[in-house]
């Protein structure tokens, strides 16, 4: 089975960002990053048990055919993190496949 997500930066403000994000085609879902989030966890300030992905990866709305889980958004956030991480600028527009 093909996965293909697309994501997009819509709004900004201070370290918190939004994101839309879904199915090729049918980004109506929405998840909220705080960039300094990303940053502890670059740098390793969390201890491992005090933060969980669903705290980092706040979803708003679900995007069309996702259930209780929010497996796209956590698709979209690995892309924007990896770039992150290796250029230090978060992905304003991405998509990922498998």
């Amino acid at each position: 089975m093909a996965i293909c997500v697309e994501f997009e930066r819509v709004s900004s403000k201070g370290s918190l960002a939004y994101y839309r994000y879904g199915s090729c085609g049918h980004g109506d879902g929405l998840f909220e990053l705080d960039y300094e989030d990303i940053d502890k966890m670059l740098l390793g300030s969390y201890d491992g048990n005090s933060m969980t992905m669903d705290k980092i990866v706040r979803v708003k709305k679900l995007a069309s055919g996702e259930k209780e889980q929010h497996f796209l958004a956590l698709k979209a956030f690995t892309k924007i993190w990896r770039h992150y991480k290796e250029t230090g600028e978060f992905l304003e527009v991405g998509e990922y496949y498998a």
